[in-house]
């Protein structure tokens, strides 16, 4: 069916350091970064002709950067119409991709920084530039922090009761998405079991309202649009 070929040409990143990488249908190749180089074998083949590419990112390591632009550079080569989509603009600030190389980046910089940007712009700036490059349409991918905060206050809200809904089918894994994000947060492994952690709870249902509202503008792309994924790990 289309939608079982569609799931065969999505090709998911887990997080940085690689402990491996998964293709869908349970294909795993191994690969290694530091804060110096990064490798793995084989990737190419991987994403080769990919419509959904996800990149679970370290932010800023120099390695996971250039690890990026690589695989954009490829991969942008191999599919019909590409997109990236950033974590690290929000919806808000789609604008600024929109004027990305037509503006000098010290004012899109200083843009950046008033609309409530989080992170060092320049370290992107060799991705954003390679996409432009090639042709590859640049899309805000997540919301606001204080749209997430919005939303989150409403318990009664309807985004509220569909993540409930989504974290029900999910079931006990849910539970293992909360203790990496949990681990992220104090900078420690993730446990495979024992009690839930308490740091974090508060502000998960905010990052998995973002997620969600990420993976609903990649669905939107991919009817037109292959795209790739640029996100933080967790």
């Amino acid at each position: 069916s289309r939608k079982i070929a569609q799931e065969r040409r999505t090709f998911s990143m887990q997080r940085v350091p690689w402990k491996f990488l998964t293709v869908h249908g349970c294909r795993r190749f191994r690969g290694s970064v530091s804060t110096k180089k990064w490798h793995c074998d084989g990737w190419q083949e991987k994403i080769h002709g990919r419509d959904l590419v996800y990149f679970g990112e370290r932010h800023e390591q120099p390695a996971i950067l250039d690890a990026q632009v690589a695989m954009l550079e490829y991969w942008s080569k191999t599919v019909g119409t590409p997109a990236l989509v950033l974590e690290i603009f929000t919806k808000d600030q789609q604008f600024i991709l929109d004027r990305w190389k037509s503006e000098a980046f010290v004012v899109l910089q200083q843009l950046y920084l008033d609309s409530g940007g989080d992170f060092e712009l320049s370290h992107y700036m060799p991705l954003l530039d390679a996409a432009t490059a090639a042709g590859v349409r640049l899309v805000a991918g997540f919301p606001s922090r204080e749209a997430a905060r919005r939303i989150i206050q409403d318990p009664a809200s309807e985004e509220v009761s569909k993540m409930a809904r989504l974290h029900q089918e999910l079931g006990p894994a849910i539970e293992d998405h909360f203790r990496l994000f949990a681990a992220l947060i104090a900078g420690a492994s993730a446990p495979e079991e024992g009690p839930l952690p308490q740091r974090g709870r508060r502000i998960f249902p905010a990052q998995c309202w973002k997620d969600l509202e990420c993976a609903k503008v990649v669905a939107a792309l991919l009817p037109s649009h292959s795209s790739m994924v640029v996100a933080g790990c967790g």
